[in-house]
């Protein structure tokens, strides 16, 4: 069945002609764009996705956050872990954070009764003040993990 769907598949990577190169010559970009693009095309009721959104130009972000979008209407479970408030509060409905592996908050992304820690989120919102970037995130060890 996998085989049936190399060109759909092919052709949502955007990989062209690279294609063809041994996957140990891809960047990592490439391999992203590729391990998304499989999964895009699997009937998978979960879907876990690392850092996806974080490859790619602003044309292939916005494929993929249309394809995430499709997921959640299709009735799907999608985990996405990401350094990227923006795309978290965007999906987001629960609210996992971890920082060196240690989980500081589990709750809802918008609103809810539970305060999370001051340091990454703001008005009781699951995402990071602007004071502080995704890049200080990731040096920190902070990620965010939802569905």
């Amino acid at each position: 069945r996998l085989l049936d769907l190399a060109p759909q598949i092919i052709e949502f990577s955007e990989l062209g002609e690279e294609i063809h190169n041994p996957i140990r010559n891809y960047s990592s970009g490439m391999i992203v764009r590729l391990g998304f693009s499989v999964a895009c095309h699997l009937d998978a009721p979960i879907i876990v996705l690392d850092e996806v959104l974080g490859v790619g130009d602003e044309g292939f972000q916005r494929k993929c956050m249309r394809k995430i979008e499709q997921f959640f209407s299709e009735g799907r479970t999608v985990i996405l872990v990401t350094h990227d408030p923006t795309a978290m509060q965007r999906f987001c409905q629960r609210c996992l954070v971890l920082e060196q592996g240690r989980l500081v908050f589990d709750g809802p992304s918008q609103g809810g009764s539970r305060s999370p820690p001051a340091r990454f989120f703001k008005d009781g919102k699951c995402g990071l003040t602007s004071a502080v970037s995704s890049s200080q995130c990731a040096a920190r060890g902070v990620r965010f993990c939802y569905a």
